[in-house]
C-alpha cells in the first residue's frame, strides 16, 4: 500500500493564539507588524492583510478567571513576505516600536525576529531567491544555520511610507515545542501525510509538503519543559492548514480511518477537520 501524502498545494493558513489582553495584543499586531483587523468580536480578532483579506493571525481572549501559566508549545511562527522591499519596510516599522531580538541570514533566507507583548516569537522573513526564481540553484536550501545580519542589510530596501504588510504575505512555517519529537514527527508523516526533511540534529525535525525548497511546513523543536499545555494556557491554540480542494480532505479522512485515528472532529457541511495530535498539537484543516 502506497504511503499517504498530503496534497502538495497545502499551505499554512493562519496561527490561532490564546491571549490574556485582547486589546493590547490587537494594537501591537497592528502598530508593530502592520496587520489589519479583518473581523472582530468581543472575544476574537482576525488579523491579516487588507487587499486580499487573508487571515494570518487569530487572537482569542481567555475568559476571566482562567489560568495563564505560560506559552503552549509555540517556539515561533514566520511571516513570509513577498519581496526584499517589504521586508525592509516591515523592519523599519518594527524597530521603531519594539525590540528586535534577532537579525539573521541563512543559505536561503533572511529576516528578523520580534516578540509580541505576551511572549510569542514572530519571524519576518523572505526567501533570498523570491524575486529570482530562475536562480534558485544559487542558494543553499540545506543551510539552515543562522548567521548575524546587520541593520544595513535588512534596511537597504524599504518604502518610506509604510502601509502595512502587503498582499502576498503568508505564514511561511511554524515551529512547535514538543515533548517527544519522534512520536510527533511519526504522527505527522504516517497519519497526516507530511514528508520529513533531513535534519542534522535529533533535537528538531522539519515536516513539509510540496516544494520543500521554500520550506512551507512545520518544525518540531525539543521542549525544555515536561508538562503538557492545557485548554487554559496562553499561547498557541491551533494551526490552520488550507487544503486546495475537497478531495484532499476526503483523502485525509480516509487515511485517518485506515490508521485507526480517533481524536478528531470532522464537519462535512463546513469542510473542516480538527485533529488533536501528540504533544498537545492541534491542527485545523479547511478547504481554501
Amino acid at each position: 500500500m502506497a504511503e499517504f501524502q498530503l496534497a502538495e498545494e497545502t499551505q499554512i493558513g493562519f496561527v490561532a493564539l490564546k491571549v490574556n489582553n485582547l486589546h493590547e495584543m490587537t494594537r501591537w499586531y497592528q502598530e508593530t507588524l502592520g496587520l489589519v483587523v479583518l473581523e472582530e468580536t468581543s472575544k476574537q480578532v482576525f488579523l491579516g492583510t487588507r487587499l486580499n483579506q487573508r487571515v494570518l493571525v487569530l487572537l482569542t481572549q481567555l475568559n476571566s478567571g482562567e489560568s495563564s501559566t505560560g506559552l503552549s508549545g509555540l517556539d515561533h511562527f514566520a511571516l513570509l513576505l513577498p519581496n526584499s522591499a517589504s521586508l525592509g519596510s516591515a523592519y523599519q516599522q518594527a524597530k521603531s516600536s519594539t525590540d528586535i531580538t534577532d537579525r539573521f541570514i541563512t543559505g536561503y533566507t533572511e529576516g528578523f525576529t520580534v516578540a509580541d507583548p505576551e511572549g510569542n516569537a514572530i519571524e519576518l522573513i523572505i526567501d533570498k531567491a523570491i524575486e529570482q526564481y530562475q536562480s534558485v540553484s544559487d542558494f543553499d536550501w540545506e543551510d539552515d544555520t543562522k548567521q548575524p545580519a546587520t541593520d544595513a542589510q535588512l534596511s537597504q530596501q524599504h518604502d518610506d511610507d509604510y502601509a502595512g504588510l502587503p498582499s502576498g504575505t503568508t505564514i511561511g512555517h511554524i515551529a512547535l515545542k514538543v515533548n517527544d519529537i519522534n512520536a510527533s514527527a511519526d504522527y505527522l508523516v504516517k497519519v497526516l501525510g507530511f514528508a520529513e526533511k533531513a535534519s542534522s540534529t535529533e533535537k528538531e525535525a522539519f515536516l513539509t509538503t510540496g516544494d520543500s525548497h521554500h520550506h512551507i511546513g512545520i518544525e518540531l523543536v525539543a521542549s525544555t519543559t515536561s508538562g503538557q499545555a492545557g485548554e487554559q494556557t496562553l499561547g498557541l491554540d491551533y494551526v490552520n492548514l488550507l487544503l486546495p480542494s475537497e478531495k484532499p480532505l476526503e483523502d485525509l479522512m480516509a487515511n485517518l480511518k485506515a490508521t485507526e485515528t480517533t481524536d478528531y472532529d470532522y464537519n462535512p457541511d463546513h469542510h473542516y477537520l480538527r485533529i488533536a495530535g501528540p504533544s498537545n498539537l492541534t491542527l485545523w484543516f479547511s478547504v481554501a
